[in-house]
């Protein structure tokens, strides 16, 4: 657990990112599947309801899956839902996939997978104060999954996502 992080030293350079990201979203909401309005009324892991917005993205479709399924803690139905894959390009994001970056942050994995979000909520606070666009994290859904969140408001000159586009998943 991250213990007080405004005593924290200062946060470690950005890493520029590039490439295909991808969100599931319900099929209800395949009008707009970027959209963060949630973030106004639920609080999640990185963010607080109300005061900040944030894309979840997921580095391959069978995280996004997980992710959703252990948001909603219910059984359900994959054809309700859609997979996009999204194109990403930022200029500034931190990198908490790094173990040596988590030690810069003092934050550990496990802090940053288990049940309890305040100190992923004050982090993420601590990183938009300081300028990062987003981070990197291990998915706390998927063991192997690794997750991409974009703090709407905090994005850089020539940093983008979107294109959305619907994919084709496998069966099996």
């Amino acid at each position: 657990m991250m213990a007080n992080a405004e005593e924290r030293p200062a946060a470690p350079a950005g890493k520029r990112i590039a490439g295909v990201f991808y969100r599931t979203v319900h099929k209800d909401n395949s009008a707009t599947p970027l959209s963060a309005e949630g973030c106004d009324w639920r609080s999640g892991r990185f963010h607080i309801a109300g005061q900040w917005r944030v894309h979840y993205l997921s580095s391959a479709p069978g995280t996004s899956w997980k992710e959703i399924t252990k948001w909603a803690g219910a059984r359900l139905e994959r054809r309700a839902f859609i997979t996009y894959a999204v194109e990403a390009r930022f200029r500034r994001i931190a990198d908490l996939t790094d173990p040596t970056t988590r030690d810069q942050l003092g934050v550990t994995r496990e802090m940053l997978t288990g049940g309890d979000v305040t100190g992923c909520q004050a982090l993420a606070r601590r990183l938009r104060e300081a300028g990062f666009e987003g981070l990197l994290t291990p998915s706390a859904a998927d063991s192997t999954g690794i997750n991409l969140v974009i703090f709407e408001d905090c994005m850089l000159s020539g940093s983008r996502f979107g294109k959305p586009a619907p994919i084709r998943e496998r069966k099996g």
